[in-house]
């Protein structure tokens, strides 16, 4: 189950990079904010995936539920902030937040005891 931990947490660290990735590209108008979108709902269901995971693997439940409920308050501000401008750009700042988390989620999934020596 520690594999499995592994592998979602970094495939969903990649997925972030998409992410911004994608936003850009509908900010830039190369494309509509639509694949932006659709990545934001598959990253929500990476983040669930990620705490089951973490549950499963007993090791960082605590850090994946945070990855999951900062990914749902995302995703939650990235709909809301259509209507209310404001809010998107709390949308666009908690971005970097969920990329932190996400990027320590992998890393502990990857190198488990890599933060206690520190």
């Amino acid at each position: 189950m520690k594999s499995i931990h592994r592998l979602i947490s970094v495939l969903l660290l990649v997925g972030v990079g998409i992410e911004f990735f994608l936003a850009g590209a509908g900010a830039f108008g190369a494309t509509s904010f639509h694949s932006h979108t659709v990545m934001g709902m598959i990253l929500l269901a990476g983040g669930v995936l990620t705490l089951l995971a973490a549950v499963g693997a007993r090791r960082s439940i605590g850090l994946g539920a945070i990855v999951a409920v900062l990914i749902g308050v995302q995703v939650l501000l990235g709909h809301v902030g259509e209507k209310h401008p404001w809010v998107g750009a709390v949308h666009g700042l908690v971005a970097g937040i969920v990329a932190a988390v996400v990027g320590l989620n992998a890393r502990k999934a990857v190198r488990p005891g890599i933060t206690q020596q520190m």
